[in-house]
């Protein structure tokens, strides 16, 4: 073979090849970026649009249903999916792998546009995004001081916020909390009754005042030449008296200024929300990096940062990094690489053991490292990261990349004990073999083939696996037929020549003796089997069949659960309950958890009441809690989450919870790939709320089961079964009189606008300080619409007539859901959980047969989602 005539003929080149292979395995290793996972580019597509103030019902109808309709003729689209909650709508368009989500996005954006006059006119309009993993924060930093949550929140805008998106990698720096600064204007109710004056005159009145505009361009003639100049008009706030001195309308020749028809305050927005870092009052940065950043490298930059504000005296607020993903990268990654140097050390013991010659093991473990290292060189060239599959599928192959090597020296070792010359006895050695060990490299790498035609995530997570382990057995067969020949050429002794000391004697012969009886017994076996042929062959088939059959006991998951170090809680009170009595029960959590399990805890953050993706409401809480490292503490987060839960259920206050759930918590890139956090997801699909709703607590109650009732044992497994769709806020719905208010010359939508800016408020404008813009909120004061006859009792101006509100709507008490859930246009009712102690498909056995005996009317179907379909 030319090949290895080469390497046995120009050492010193395999020599120089290999150290030019080391050092850009190196240089290679040292520029990839380091993650958890192999970048995964899930194919969604998210329209986004708020309107703030509007029911889910309403947000349906109005936003989701429209988008809706365009977006699902887009090419390639495998499901839409969509959710409508309080102000506002998220429809998901999920695509076919590999997909080109930059078409999509821009067929979807041209879609939206066409029906842009159908949607709300005072909705934002819709926010098109790629769904990215990356998003997810790489970090969570909390900020606090003994000052007011306003002053707190200036200082994280206008200092720390600037400071953390200086530094490179860094997509996004937001901040969760505190209370934003708002010019509050609150008009008296009778005053401007007695002046006839209406809310619309003031918004009007503020937008006119506040003013600042180009007005073109100016030539001004110099002394030697011509200059132009913008021209601009400027009559911007300057200060509150500012605001409270303009005039609103001229009362005959008496003007009306504002500060006599409202209070105008300098304060902030109203308090919907709470968040606490280890129990004090804070806000936290949530810091996401850039999507081709190295996430280590980001997070030891973002570190460093947050001590140079620690030791900064000018900053007058406590820092404290509240999460880290970095540190759970880190020890993951650390993990699969001790694991792999541990399997490399065996191996090469192993080597030791039977080869017994310590040259013959070192030229071996050589190639094993060159293999590897020369391994990165193909990473960094295909654009993979070091993560889990990547190093994984290396520990995977590690075993498997010393096999070439040892059977090409074993050969050269037959013809060198036959007193061959070095030179001739590593040339034919391995020509001898070469045809051997590259049929078997590929054998072997062709197993990972099917894995290369697998979709969706398992396919791009395996693929790195394959790719990393076809790439390492590459790499072994190349050493094997070039370095191995051309080192046991000029290094390698014979048997008789080399000289071994007294560990290495016993060793021989101990082995030797190990080996000789093994050689026996195996004869011996073998001459058994042949003698009883057909015996033989009928035992294996047994043999066989048994292990198939013992295949059907063993549990089937989509991916094992991991103790990545969290818990999470999650309280809801009664519907209606106000944020600062929902902020209290939570208080008391904070402290049982600080006083009774401080010593396994690292930092907690707690959020209460609206905001979030979800928008949470009032009576809605969650608290993240960070655990130590699992070797500072007793207990895995699992028991811990249960011991947590079992005592904070002793306390009453507690026990009000009319929704409370305590569970370890992975990171939302593992939930994604995971399926989700829940393990069990069912579909409930129908149109009519009350049917899906009443229909969805039956499924629930089979599945759970209720004790004592024959036919409701439920299922064993399922832990902590919920139904999505849960009963809305107590609502009181205004209906309007169209007739009466056609006949005024009025529209439904200026009535509803009147409600809403009288009630929630209105932006009139903004008011600058310095470059830094705040919204003047114009609303009715809030003692005047305390209840329903206050609202009925308001005054609406027409043609310069007051128009009593209560002689154009009715007002009828209602309840609508929090959210409301559809799956490729038609409505649906998930039902999610968790399952412990059982694997995934026996549970999903059982739930079929519990969900099967349930008569489903005939315009609802169930179907199975979640971890099954994966």
């Amino acid at each position: 073979m030319k090949l290895v005539d080469l390497s046995v003929r120009r050492p010193i080149t395999i020599f120089m090849i290999t150290l030019i292979a080391v050092f850009l395995g190196v240089f290679s290793y040292m520029n990839l970026t380091i993650d958890l996972m192999p970048d995964i580019t899930y194919p969604i597509i998210t329209i986004q649009t708020d309107y703030e103030g509007v029911s889910p019902q309403d947000m349906e109808t109005s936003i989701t249903q429209p988008i809706e309709e365009v977006v699902g003729t887009v090419e390639g689209m495998e499901k839409l999916s969509s959710m409508s909650m309080e102000g506002r709508s998220v429809v998901r368009v999920s695509f076919k792998w590999g997909q080109s989500l930059e078409e999509a996005s821009n067929d979807i954006s041209a879609k939206i546009n066409r029906i842009r006059d159908r949607l709300p006119e005072d909705a934002n309009s819709p926010i098109i995004s790629k769904f990215d993993l990356n998003a997810a924060a790489i970090m969570w930093v909390g900020v606090s001081g003994r000052m007011s949550r306003v002053k707190l929140r200036t200082i994280a805008e206008r200092e720390l916020k600037r400071r953390f998106e200086r530094i490179n990698g860094l997509a996004q720096a937001s901040i969760v909390g505190g209370l934003k600064r708002e010019i509050h204007v609150d008009l008296r109710y009778d005053d401007l009754q007695k002046r006839n004056i209406s809310i619309d005159d003031v918004i009007n009145a503020l937008k006119m005042e506040n003013v600042d505009q180009a007005a073109g361009d100016v030539h001004v003639k110099g002394q030697k030449k011509s200059l132009r100049y913008v021209l601009r008009t400027s009559a911007k706030f300057k200060s509150m008296d500012e605001i409270k001195d303009i005039i609103i309308k001229r009362v005959g020749t008496i003007p009306v200024i504002l500060s006599e028809l409202a209070d105008v305050t300098d304060t902030h927005k109203d308090v919907k929300t709470f968040v606490r870092v280890n129990g004090k009052n804070a806000l936290l940065f949530r810091l996401v990096k850039q999507p081709d950043a190295n996430t280590v490298e980001v997070a030891r930059k973002l570190r460093r940062e947050v001590e140079r504000m620690q030791s900064d005296p000018s900053i007058h607020v406590d820092i404290q990094i509240t999460r880290d993903l970095s540190t759970y990268i880190k020890r993951s990654i650390t993990n699969v690489q001790q694991a792999g140097m541990f399997g490399g050390i065996i191996a090469i013991l192993v080597l030791i053991i039977f080869l017994r010659n310590l040259r013959s093991t070192f030229i071996i473990a050589m190639s094993m490292v060159v293999s590897i290292i020369s391994t990165f060189i193909f990473m960094k060239g295909t654009g993979f990261t070091l993560n889990m599959m990547t190093f994984g599928g290396l520990a995977l192959g590690i075993g498997m990349l010393v096999d070439n090597s040892v059977v090409v020296i074993e050969n050269i070792f037959r013809h060198r004990a036959q007193n061959t010359d070095p030179i001739e006895a590593s040339k034919i050695g391995t020509s001898e073999v070469s045809n051997a060990i590259t049929i078997s490299t590929i054998t072997t790498a062709v197993v990972f083939l099917p894995l290369f035609y697998v979709e969706g995530t398992t396919g791009i997570m395996f693929r790195q696996l394959a790719f990393m382990v076809s790439f390492s057995l590459v790499s072994s067969l190349i050493v094997a037929l070039t370095i191995i020949p051309a080192f046991s050429s000029r290094f390698l002794r014979d048997q008789s020549q080399s000289r071994k000391n007294g560990i290495m004697t016993f060793l021989d012969h101990k082995m030797a003796k190990i080996l000789e009886g093994l050689e026996i017994s195996y004869t011996q076996a073998l001459n058994t089997l042949l003698n009883h042929k057909i015996k033989s062959i009928l035992s294996f088939i047994i043999f066989v069949g048994l292990i198939s059959l013992l295949v059907h006991f063993i549990g089937f998951d989509y991916m094992p659960t991991t103790d990545e170090g969290e818990i999470r809680i999650n309280g809801d009170l009664e519907i209606g309950t106000s944020v600062e009595v929902t902020d209290k029960r939570f208080r008391l959590i904070e402290k049982v958890i600080k006083e009774e399990f401080g010593n396994s805890i690292d930092s907690m953050f707690t959020r209460i009441g609206r905001g979030g993706y979800r928008r949470l409401q009032e009576q809605s809480g969650y608290m993240n809690i960070i655990l130590k490292d699992l070797g500072e503490r007793e207990n895995t987060s699992k028991e811990l989450a249960e011991i947590i839960k079992k005592r904070l259920l002793e306390f009453p206050e507690i026990r009000e919870f009319t929704r409370f759930r305590v569970r370890s918590r992975s990171l939302f890139l593992l939930r994604m790939l995971r399926g989700g956090e829940d393990r069990i997801s069912l579909e409930l699909r129908g149109h009519d709320l009350k049917k899906g709703k009443t229909l969805a607590e039956k499924i629930k109650a089979k599945l759970i089961g209720v004790k004592g009732v024959e036919g409701m044992e439920g299922v064993k497994g399922i832990t902590d079964l919920r139904i999505s769709r849960e009963e809305g806020n107590l609502e009181y719905t205004v209906n309007i009189d169209r007739r009466q208010a056609r006949d005024l010359g009025l529209s439904s939508r200026e009535i509803a606008d009147f409600l809403q800016t009288a009630n929630l408020g209105k932006v009139a404008t903004q008011y600058s300080d310095g470059e830094y813009q705040h919204d003047i909120l114009v609303r009715l004061k809030q003692d005047k619409i305390k209840d329903l006859d206050a609202i009925k009792n308001l005054t609406y101006f027409v043609n310069g007539k007051k128009i009593k509100l209560k002689n154009l709507i009715h007002i009828k008490k209602d309840r609508g859901p929090i959210t409301i859930e559809r799956l490729n246009q038609e409505r649906v009712i998930y039902i999610n959980g968790g399952i412990a102690e059982r694997d995934s498909q026996a549970v999903l056995k059982d739930i079929k047969e519990a969900v099967s005996s349930i008569d489903m009317p005939e315009d609802y179907y169930i179907r199975y989602g979640g971890v099954f379909e994966e």
